[in-house]
């Protein structure tokens, strides 16, 4: 009888886990072959730790005695320097004590703490080494240390006082504080003048009474304005004309009973602002810029050892007295009117 298939039966049921199974470790294989060398890899050394520091240990026993040092230069008390400029500059490389000659005019300084002090009375005859000082003698810092007084004692005229006269007139008024040497220039000056004249209500343009190498005192006002009367705030007259102190004939003095007022109306020579009775104008007696350029190196400096040109206000002396100063002291600064105020 033949055999005829049938569908498939439904699947059974899962079977239970067999016991685990176990290998037989084979033989030990045959060597391989040598492999090519690699490359060398060369690595840095580990970083030092720094370790804890360790505690103080005792001196050591004293060394022996070295052998002496070969001899030391001296040092030159009186160095020899071109011009003011190369004193100025080297200033910190002198040691206080020391002294300076200026090879330009034979001045001798010595260096203080804070400043060159000039010398007086030195006598400078052959080498620095061979200075002979006679009665050498400081110059005085307190206001104002003159170095020198070329005075001109002829031909003074002493304007007369309690005058006041019409319009038109210019005025000549001082800034409210005296002023060392450094004027900002006399653009600074005239700009001081300006603004004191401004916040004050002073009528009319103000500039400052100084000459430097560009002007001269003289010529700051217009030719046409050089007969006008110049008068002091309150409208006395200190000159009959602008001209009066710059005439070589008869040169006006500063009359010291007529006040010269500032514009806070304070009159200079009796007020304790002013400790120097004396301004600055760096002119020579005729109005016209100093020659030897004795300003303060244009009113930019207020270094001791520079000179400004001068004039006293409390003497009987021209009005233009050609004195000099150190510009580190503390003069009055005047301001003219340029041009007079309409009637």
């Amino acid at each position: 009888m033949k055999a005829i298939s049938g569908p498939p039966g439904p699947k059974g049921l899962k079977g239970n886990r067999g016991k685990n199974g176990y290998g037989i470790k084979g033989a030990t294989g045959n060597p391989g072959s040598k492999g090519e060398k690699g490359d060398t890899i060369v690595l840095p050394p580990p970083a030092p730790v720094k370790g804890e520091q360790g505690e103080k240990g005792e001196q050591g026993p004293k060394g022996n005695e070295g052998k002496p040092g070969s001899p030391g230069k001296a040092r030159s008390p009186v160095i020899t320097l071109a011009n003011e400029d190369d004193m100025y500059n080297m200033f910190g490389m002198f040691e206080v004590g020391q002294m300076a000659i200026l090879l330009t005019t034979d001045d001798v300084f010595i260096r203080t703490r804070t400043k060159w002090k000039q010398i007086t009375g030195v006598a400078v005859g052959g080498p620095a080494s061979n200075l002979a000082f006679e009665k050498a003698n400081l110059v005085k810092t307190t206001n104002p240390p003159k170095v020198t007084t070329p005075s001109i004692l002829k031909n003074i005229m002493l304007p007369v006082a309690g005058i006041f006269p019409k319009k038109p007139y210019l005025r000549l008024v001082a800034l409210n504080q005296p002023m060392s040497g450094d004027l900002g220039g006399v653009p600074g000056a005239d700009y001081h003048c300006f603004q004191q004249s401004y916040s004050s209500g002073a009528l009319g343009t103000y500039r400052a009474f100084l000459s430097d190498k560009m002007q001269s005192i003289k010529n700051i006002i217009a030719e046409k304005y050089f007969h006008l009367p110049v008068v002091n705030l309150k409208g006395m007259q200190i000159f009959s004309s602008w001209n009066d102190p710059f005439n070589a004939t008869s040169y006006a003095a500063f009359n010291p009973t007529i006040p010269i007022f500032s514009f806070d109306g304070k009159d200079i020579r009796n007020d304790a602002r002013w400790r120097s009775q004396a301004i600055w104008h760096g002119s020579h007696a005729n109005g016209e810029s100093h020659s030897a350029g004795h300003n303060c190196r244009n009113w930019w400096r207020s270094k001791p050892f520079l000179k400004g040109i001068g004039s006293s206000i409390s003497e009987y002396m021209p009005a233009m007295n050609e004195e000099q100063f150190a510009c580190d002291n503390k003069l009055a600064v005047l301001c003219i009117q340029i041009e007079p105020e309409r009637r």
